[in-house]
């Protein structure tokens, strides 16, 4: 079915296929070979809603590629890019991960675009919520440093009490290094706390950066 048969017959077909979605918390928008949206679910227009979106259509008549385009922002602009490959059918499908902060919540949200099966030159845009997961693979990320910080802490402990017994000035170039192993340690105890370890890598680059300074003033 190519784009030049669009009827109000095919429109009928996409307003079943809305009802469909509506029941889906990810956000569906209907294309067509142009980009202008057609179709939104429920979940698109609360997400606009939520976002201070005040036109009643959600969208819908407006050229989502344009939109992509005007916002100039290098992934905006990717995303133009990879739905446009999508509608001319130079791609099977696209995906993209992107940060969408508001003023008081840091958010992500993953893009995909598929064509649509059986109508040829209309794709399906669906934007979910994968805050949770991007929050909870960083807090990972910060439990593995820590790990490798308590592994290594001995040895950097007894490396640093060498520097400070031939060089005493070493201690005043590091005197949070006391703060900096009771946090160490108290951290093994908190893994849960996402303050904590942050509190402690940035603690742990202080420590550096005062070493690396005092080795190469000496």
């Amino acid at each position: 079915m190519m784009i030049e048969e669009l009827s109000d017959s095919h429109l009928a077909d996409f307003a079943v296929y809305k009802s469909e979605l509506d029941a889906l918390e990810t956000h569906f928008a209907l294309l067509d070979k142009q980009g202008t949206i057609l179709v939104v679910n429920e979940g698109w227009q609360r997400f606009g809603e939520a976002n201070g979106i005040h036109d009643t259509r959600f969208g819908v008549g407006a050229n989502y590629l344009a939109v992509c385009r005007a916002a100039v922002e290098p992934i905006a602009i990717a995303a133009a890019a990879g739905i446009r490959d999508v509608l001319s059918g130079h791609r099977s499908s696209f995906y993209l991960e992107y940060p969408c902060h508001s003023p008081d919540q840091e958010r992500w949200f993953a893009l995909r675009a598929t064509p649509l099966a059986g109508y040829d030159g209309f794709a399906v845009v669906a934007q979910d919520n994968i805050t949770k997961r991007v929050i909870t693979a960083r807090v990972s990320k910060q439990i593995e440093k820590l790990d490798l910080v308590v592994q290594r802490f001995p040895r950097w402990r007894d490396q640093i009490e060498t520097l400070v017994a031939e060089h005493p000035v070493f201690m005043e170039a590091c005197e949070d290094y006391q703060e900096l192993a009771s946090w160490v340690n108290d951290c093994q105890n908190w893994r849960g706390d996402r303050k904590v370890l942050v509190d402690s890598v940035k603690l742990l680059h202080s420590l550096a950066d005062d070493i690396w300074r005092f080795l190469n003033a000496h």
